[in-house]
C-alpha cells in the first residue's frame, strides 16, 4: 500500500467519523414533542355566564427542553364519528385544523415549546345540547365541530413545528347528553383510542 493510498483511507475513516459524531449531535439537540391527553375527567370551570363547564386539555410537551420546537401548533389531521363505537365514518378534514391553546387570548397562534404548553379540545358547558371542538381562528365549512349527545368520535391529533413533529394521537370521546346535580364524571368519557 503507497503513502498516498494509506493518506486516503485516513481522511475517509477521519470524514465517516465526522459525519456520524455530527448526527448523534443532531439527534441529542434536536426537540422531542409528545402529545397526551391532560385528564379523562376533565378541567372544570365556571363560564362568565355562571355555568359549569368541563374543559378537555391536551399537553404538548418537549422531552428536550434544551432544543425548543419552534413555531407548534396542534393540528386535527383526522376525525371520526360513530352512533355505536363501532361502525365508523371518515369526516373531512380537508387540511389540518388547528385546536385552541388553553389561553389563546394570551398566546399567539404558533408558539415555541421548551418544557410544555396545553390545548383546549373540547368543552362542555352546562345547559348546552352539544360539546363544541375549540379551534383556532375560523372553523372551516365542511368541519363538523359540534359533538351530539350519545355519539362517539375520534380526533387524530399531531403537534407540527418548524424542526419536528408529533406521530398522531388519537383520542375518543363519548357524552351521553346527561349533566345532572351530582356532576357529569359518569356521563362523559375521554380516552386515549
Amino acid at each position: 500500500m503507497t503513502i498516498f493510498e494509506i493518506i486516503s483511507a485516513s481522511v475517509n475513516v477521519l470524514l465517516v467519523g465526522i459525519i456520524v459524531l455530527s448526527e448523534m449531535r443532531a439527534r441529542r439537540t434536536r426537540p422531542k414533542l409528545k402529545v397526551r391527553l391532560d385528564s379523562t375527567s376533565g378541567a372544570s370551570n365556571v363560564t362568565q355566564g355562571g355555568a359549569e363547564g368541563r374543559y378537555f386539555i391536551i399537553n404538548i410537551v418537549n422531552k428536550n427542553v434544551l432544543a425548543p420546537a419552534v413555531n407548534v401548533k396542534l393540528l386535527i389531521v383526522r376525525m371520526r364519528r360513530s352512533g355505536d363505537a363501532e361502525s365508523w365514518r371518515e369526516c373531512p378534514v380537508n387540511g389540518p385544523v388547528q385546536v385552541s391553546w388553553r389561553r389563546p387570548d394570551d398566546m399567539s397562534a404558533i408558539v415555541n415549546v421548551g418544557a410544555d404548553v396545553q390545548c383546549t379540545v373540547l368543552a362542555l358547558i352546562q345547559g348546552e345540547s352539544s360539546a363544541t371542538i375549540l379551534l383556532l381562528g375560523a372553523v372551516p365549512n365542511n368541519f363538523e365541530h359540534k359533538v351530539t349527545p350519545n355519539e362517539y368520535i375520534q380526533l387524530g391529533l399531531r403537534a407540527v413545528a418548524d424542526n419536528c413533529q408529533t406521530r398522531e394521537y388519537t383520542v375518543q370521546m363519548f357524552w351521553d347528553g346527561l349533566w345532572p346535580e351530582e356532576g357529569i364524571e359518569g356521563h362523559i368519557q375521554i380516552v386515549r383510542a
